[in-house]
């Protein structure tokens, strides 16, 4: 009768009860759950942050050492064609001489 009815109230409260605290576990752990998710993501970022930084350093010394081997070309070049000139006349001279 109603000493059961007034159990199986009571349990009832409970039974809501333990629900509201496992809801609020639940929010707790999944707000925990996304800080952590959050601090995961921005040391993420700032780790590419720091790769980004370091291929731009890096790809300013690579285009710098280009300009340099660039200019080394253009140099030996320079060089050669002046090489081959003076080679001509010496040849040009030796066969002039080899005419006498």
């Amino acid at each position: 009768g109603p000493a059961s009815a007034a159990a199986s109230s009571a349990g009832a409260g409970e039974a809501k009860e333990d629900l509201g605290s496992t809801s609020r576990e639940l929010a707790q752990a999944h707000s925990k759950k996304s800080k952590q998710l959050a601090k995961k993501e921005n040391e993420v970022r700032e780790q590419l942050k720091k790769k980004q930084k370091w291929i731009q350093s890096e790809g300013k010394k690579l285009a710098v050492i280009q300009a340099e081997l660039a200019k080394i070309t253009q140099q030996q070049q320079t060089e050669i064609d002046n090489l081959r000139k003076n080679l001509e006349r010496l040849e040009k001279n030796v066969r002039v001489l080899a005419r006498d």
